[in-house]
């Protein structure tokens, strides 16, 4: 996605498309970063009179939230998931909301990326769909394999329930019928 949104923001600034750009309402966010994010691009389109600084700043801004809120969706899940989290109720709450304000983002982004297409000309259009292409195939060729290591640990509270719930509800089962290692309580 990242390469993408740099195609994006470089052909904008390069060609001069102006894509309409409406501020980030802060109603549609729940956490408070989000909130707080798009309040200043609110104000701050009032202050950026060109469309397409407002463009360029609203994909700005959108990247920032959304690295942002990724950063705090992982360490909150990691917290939950080794169950290190004091507060897991609040925690899931906080992954809640992260969770929203990511969808808002990427809602916004599709958005503003229909915009850009809109706006593109036509005689540009190939040449940005090579470059997308292009970027997307030089960034697949550096993608590390990913290997996922299984450890054991205990089962992570899902929200609203307990451990010792989930354990009446289904003993000596861990989800969808399957069965607990021997040795490990559920």
């Amino acid at each position: 996605m990242k390469k993408h949104r740099f195609s994006t923001r470089r052909s904008a600034k390069h060609y001069g498309i102006m894509p309409n750009a409406a501020p980030l309402d802060p109603a549609n966010f729940q956490g408070q970063r989000g909130q707080r994010s798009a309040r200043m691009s609110s104000l701050l389109s009032h202050v950026l009179f060109s469309g397409r600084l407002q463009f360029l700043h609203k994909v700005s801004t959108l990247q920032e939230m959304v690295e942002d809120l990724g950063k705090q969706f992982r360490l909150a899940a990691d917290d939950l998931a080794e169950g290190t989290s004091l507060n897991p109720k609040r925690m899931w709450a906080e992954v809640d909301r992260d969770h929203y304000d990511l969808n808002t983002c990427l809602r916004e982004a599709i958005v503003v990326f229909k915009s850009f297409l809109i706006a593109l000309p036509e005689s540009q259009l190939v040449a940005f769909q090579n470059a997308v292409r292009e970027q997307s195939q030089l960034q697949e060729a550096h993608l590390p394999s990913r290997q996922v290591v299984i450890r054991h640990r205990r089962m992570t509270a899902i929200a609203g329930e307990s451990s010792s719930l989930l354990a009446r509800r289904a003993p000596g089962k861990l989800t969808r019928g399957i069965s607990a290692p021997s040795g490990v309580s559920v």
